[in-house]
């Protein structure tokens, strides 16, 4: 039997490790697995005529997938059709809008096997299954995975076979799920009240599962750098961390990136990453406002003076930082975001990035501009998904405001690269007419820094010119249209 999995895009920024899990599981009970695009979705399902299509959700693809739902309802009625993703477990009312048979909400690991199971004995009828709405009928949520060491390792050669990621030297890992903070941005408040009472929200992997697999995954694919996924990477100097730098850098020894939250940072603990092999890291500042990134972003305890402690004991030790904020806040001005730029000049990343925030739908960030009247309690996915990466959706802005935030979005991460540039940057340029040659020099620096100091990664000519274009298909949409950036 086969199952399709279908997605918005696959691009060289991140693997879908989600969906790469589920094939896994889908092979060990003996089904075959591809992978296809949104727009090649019917072509693709006519070519494999699979028994399952499952349709892997983002909240920024909801409209486009919705769509590619409805087409694969009208020219295969028959075909089972599972929507899951983040988007589904946020928003579970979705199986009322769309043409899917069910959806899955929360962990889909188990639930899927279920499905899987009751094709595989010739039963249609999805209900019953927690985790799993249908349109008639509501489950229970059943508890979070514990044990993530039982899980199979993923299946990577379901999208390497048919991409430019077997050729990209760079392999993404999860050491973990959940994350323990309540960042008002983010879907983690949401998701701990879908699995209030049914374990953990925040659970790792033991080192010597994370280790066998990377050993796996590199005696199979040509390996460089090494990516930790994680929302973040440890929360603690603890004895994980200890072990996992003794094992990983005596039996993997290859370097890695991952994210991670200043306050946390001590000189022991940058000491045993370096030991392990970390190179590079991600440590959001998110605004220069001490104010709005406690209150409005719910990021307390992260002072300026102490995340600059952070980046400077980074740096000290040679380990590149990435670093990125959030450009049009609720209740920040032009001011703040150009005092941003200031933080940044002081903190030394190797690369900064800015992106336009986008409260979405579930998170604490939409209830608090709904309720302080900044946007509309009714706005669609649609409609942000029309607006997201290009102006900010915010009512409180001007379109002037608006502009130059979009200006910012861009030419900030020039300035941060370039300081000799940041006058120019922040007293002319920024309040020009948005425009693409800002959007060229955005690329041509950003993909500059992050290949040179966050993902090092030698390549052939050819290697080169295949995973440029690759790059260069990602942003292009942004370059005709304006929009997508960092989507």
């Amino acid at each position: 039997m086969k199952v399709l999995f279908v997605v918005r895009r696959i691009t060289i920024a991140g693997e879908p490790m989600g969906i790469m899990l589920l094939s896994a599981i889908a092979r060990r009970r003996g089904w075959e697995s591809r992978v296809a695009v949104s727009p090649d979705a019917l072509k693709a399902v006519a070519d494999e005529a699979p028994d399952l299509v499952a349709v892997s959700c983002m909240s920024g693809d909801y409209s486009d997938l919705k769509d590619t739902i409805a087409q694969l309802r009208q020219s295969h009625p028959g075909l089972p059709i599972l929507l899951g993703g983040p988007h589904t477990t946020f928003v579970p009312d979705a199986i009322d809008e769309v043409e899917a048979d069910a959806v899955c909400i929360g962990e889909g690991e188990d639930a899927f096997a279920e499905v899987l199971e009751r094709l595989e004995r010739g039963v249609r009828d999805f209900s019953g299954i927690l985790n799993i709405q249908t349109k008639t009928q509501r489950t229970a949520i059943r508890p979070l995975i514990t044990d993530l060491d039982a899980l199979p390792f993923i299946d990577r050669d379901l999208v390497y076979r048919n991409s430019d990621w077997k050729h990209f030297k760079l392999r993404s890992f999860y050491t973990s799920r959940g994350c323990p903070y309540s960042c008002a941005y983010c879907f983690n408040h949401g998701y701990r009240r879908v699995y209030h009472g049914l374990g953990p929200t925040y659970r790792k992997r033991s080192v010597d599962n994370v280790i066998e697999e990377i050993l796996e995954v590199t005696a199979k694919y040509p390996t460089e750098y090494i990516r930790f996924s994680d929302d973040v990477f440890i929360v603690r100097h603890d004895e994980w961390i200890e072990e996992f730098a003794e094992k990983y850098s005596r039996k993997v020894g290859i370097p890695f990136y991952c994210l991670i939250k200043s306050d946390i940072i001590t000189p022991e603990l940058v000491a045993v990453l370096k030991k392990a092999g970390c190179a590079s890291v991600c440590m959001s500042i998110e605004t220069a406002n001490e104010e709005l990134r406690s209150q409005v972003l719910s990021r307390k305890g992260q002072n300026n003076e102490q995340m600059l402690r952070s980046f400077d004991l980074f740096n000290e030790a040679g380990i590149n930082i990435y670093t990125n904020s959030m450009i049009g806040l609720p209740h920040s001005t032009i001011k703040d975001e150009l005092d941003t730029i200031e933080l940044y000049l002081k903190a030394k990343p190797k690369c900064g990035l800015f992106t336009i925030c986008v409260p979405y739908p579930g998170t604490e960030l939409f209830s608090y501009c709904v309720k302080n009247g900044l946007v509309r309690a009714d706005l669609t996915h649609e409609e942000i998904n029309r607006t997201s990466g290009d102006y900010s959706m915010l009512d409180s802005f001007s379109a002037k405001e608006k502009e130059v935030q979009k200006n910012i979005s861009l030419l900030g991460t020039v300035a941060v690269t370039f300081p000799w540039l940041k006058d120019l940057i922040t007293k002319r340029l920024i309040y020009l007419p948005n425009n693409k040659l800002f959007f060229l020099i955005y690329f041509l620096v950003k993909n500059y820094q992050f290949s040179k100091y966050i993902v090092p990664i030698r390549y052939s000519a050819s290697d080169y010119l295949r995973l440029g274009f690759a790059a260069l298909k990602n942003d292009a949409v942004m370059f005709i249209t304006g929009k997508g950036k960092n989507k």
